[in-house]
């Protein structure tokens, strides 16, 4: 795996580039000494990959139970160390599942999603503790 970053401004404002050509923007806080907040910082990245990642094998779990899911939404805090460098101390996901869901197979799917498959989450975890809810709406 391999990722190019280049520098789109006099600041901090990147642009990461994928071998496959697919992009991603960071930059620093608005107001920060270089920042502009014209994209996600590095750390609001991790919390999107932890979301992102964990519910990319909810979904297809749930897909292949035959589970009738029709949107799920994520949000994901987190809580950062007072010190430098700050890493995460507590993570928290909560998913909202839109469908004529099983309870008993969402929450099974999100237990495996978040706690057993989620390669971001295996990393993240060594600073944080990372937790999970979710809600279904039919």
């Amino acid at each position: 795996m391999r990722i190019e970053l280049n520098r789109l401004n006099e600041g901090i404002y990147f642009e990461g580039v994928s071998e496959e050509g697919n992009t991603v923007r960071m930059d620093g806080k608005a107001g920060s000494e270089l920042g502009e907040g014209k994209a996600m910082s590095p750390m609001q990245l991790v919390l999107t990959a932890v979301a992102g990642c964990s519910v990319i094998d909810i979904v297809g779990i749930l897909k292949k139970q035959r589970q009738d899911l029709r949107d799920v939404k994520i949000v994901v805090d987190g809580d950062r160390a007072d010190a430098v460098p700050a890493p995460f101390t507590k993570v928290h996901i909560h998913f909202d599942f839109y469908g004529n869901l099983d309870e008993t197979k969402v929450a099974r799917a999100v237990e495996l999603g978040v706690d057993k498959y989620c390669s971001v989450g295996e990393m993240v975890n060594k600073t944080a503790d990372i937790t999970h809810s979710f809600k279904i709406h039919p």
